[in-house]
């Protein structure tokens, strides 16, 4: 079976909720390389769909801390604490976890492996050892909890005021808004010209809209299985999106009036898109591997990123006038693309990037979820990596802040980072670790807002 092939198979069978069915399904196929478990999808409302030791954020299995800090068990992997004092596997890529689960053949090898819980599935699948990363100097602004500042109970639709000492002599307040919509998935999210913030919700096929005071209102697009995800301000004064599962663009009024444009390759899995310098919208083809260009009229041009199977996934315009892009399945590439849809590639370092923004030091940021990293690369292609205080933080959404700092989402802990230009990190801790933040936007207010996606909420922190 061919990398194109396998990579757009195990993006399938990743889709199942049951994880002995998805190695089942890959031994038949030959296709173990680089299986990353965190993609395995899976339902917040259902706690049978990850494994024991998992929990469902943001819709992937994710291994809990108390699996990840268990060392009772002889057989369990032995957990050593690095340099740095964090806890991590010995020899752990970014892809090994612990499970449960029935023995499996590798096809290169014909050797059969019984997967019990001291089973590293990295070296199984081929992965690579995790390797050393510069930390800058950190503080945790989840242990500088002062007591609640007298918001109400999220769980009565209201805001919860979490505030937190980050370290900085700035307090800073998590404050959480309840989403209407049981399950609605929030994914992306923006600045609308209307000053408000939008924000797609992927599981209940809608478009979001809350006010800078926290109130929400839906807009349901005309089919509630086309999967939303991007979503920009367009230059026309309207929103624009993209329908993952719909396999087209959306354009909404603020008034949630929708138009739709169907993308001119099937099933391109349309992910992230932004408002690019020549005034059109320009995105990202996760399946298809191509970059699409759609002008304000509704035209559209596809671009193909030259590696194949990269699976192109955050996109964001750069300061140099040209369109950068992250190559999420484990090309390990930062591309960049011309407004004439001429690319080039840049190495990203050792992580797998997942979204990028542009910093107001002229560099462009990206998270690598599979990496656990956070990287800058310099506009002629220079790649730093920061590593978050936190493993297994699974950093997700990234934005450029108003205080100079790029502040990001942490879907495996629940948390909210802070990387200053120097490399040091702050972390906030939302309501819950396993709340799944993902999308991130700077507000009109001058804070940051966020979605929750397992924990269905909206987030807002001060910077």
């Amino acid at each position: 079976m061919t990398t194109l092939t396998c990579i757009r198979f195990r993006r399938t069978v990743l889709r199942a909720s049951n994880l002995a069915t998805v190695l089942a399904l890959l031994s038949l196929a030959g296709c173990y390389r680089s299986l990353d478990i965190s993609k395995i999808a899976c339902d917040v409302t259902d706690k049978g769909s990850c494994p024991d030791g998992y929990q469902c954020a943001a819709g992937r299995c994710i291994q809990t801390r108390a699996a990840l800090d268990a060392s009772n068990d002889e057989a369990s992997t032995q957990i050593a604490t690095d340099a740095n004092g964090s806890d991590r596997p010995p020899d752990a890529a970014p892809d090994a976890f612990l499970f449960d689960s029935p023995n499996v053949t590798t096809p290169e090898t014909g050797i059969t492996t019984s997967l019990d819980s001291a089973t590293d599935l990295g070296g199984i699948l081929g992965g690579d050892t995790l390797p050393d990363i510069a930390q800058g100097p950190s503080h945790d602004g989840g242990t500088g909890d002062l007591p609640q500042s007298g918001g109400a109970d999220a769980s009565d639709g209201q805001p919860a005021d979490l505030v937190k000492l980050g370290g900085d002599g700035v307090v800073h307040t998590v404050v959480e808004f309840d989403i209407k919509t049981p399950a609605s998935s929030p994914y992306q999210i923006t600045l609308g010209p209307d000053g408000n913030l939008w924000f797609t919700e992927y599981g209940a096929g809608k478009i979001g809209c809350i006010t800078p005071t926290g109130t929400i209102t839906d807009y349901p697009l005309p089919k509630s299985d086309v999967g939303p995800q991007g979503i920009t301000a367009g230059p026309d004064g309207n929103l624009w999106f993209t329908e993952y599962d719909g396999n087209a663009i959306g354009q909404m009024t603020t008034k949630g009036e929708v138009s739709q444009h169907t993308v001119p390759t099937a099933g391109s899995r349309p992910e992230a898109i932004t408002l690019g310098p020549d005034g059109n919208l320009w995105f990202t083809e996760y399946w298809t591997n191509n970059i699409g260009r759609i002008t304000p009229a509704g035209k559209i041009m596809e671009f193909a990123v030259p590696t194949s199977g990269s699976g192109p996934g955050g996109i964001t315009a750069g300061p140099d006038g040209n369109l950068w892009f992250a190559e999420s399945y484990y090309t390990m590439k930062i591309g960049l693309i011309t407004t004439s849809g001429s690319i080039t590639e840049f190495s990203a370092g050792n992580g797998s990037p997942t979204m990028i923004a542009a910093g107001s030091d002229g560099n462009l940021w990206f998270t690598a979820s599979p990496g656990d990293t956070i990287g800058r690369i310099t506009p002629t292609g220079t790649v730093t990596e920061f590593a978050p205080p936190t493993p297994y933080s699974i950093p997700w959404g990234i934005v450029a802040g108003p205080d100079g700092s790029i502040w990001f989402t942490e879907s495996g802990t629940g948390r909210i980072g802070r990387i200053s230009p120097d490399g040091s990190m702050v972390e906030f801790q939302t309501s819950a670790t396993d709340s799944g933040p993902q999308g991130i936007a700077m507000g009109a207010d001058g804070n940051l807002w966020f979605t929750e996606y397992a924990a269905n909420k909206i987030g807002r922190i001060n910077p």
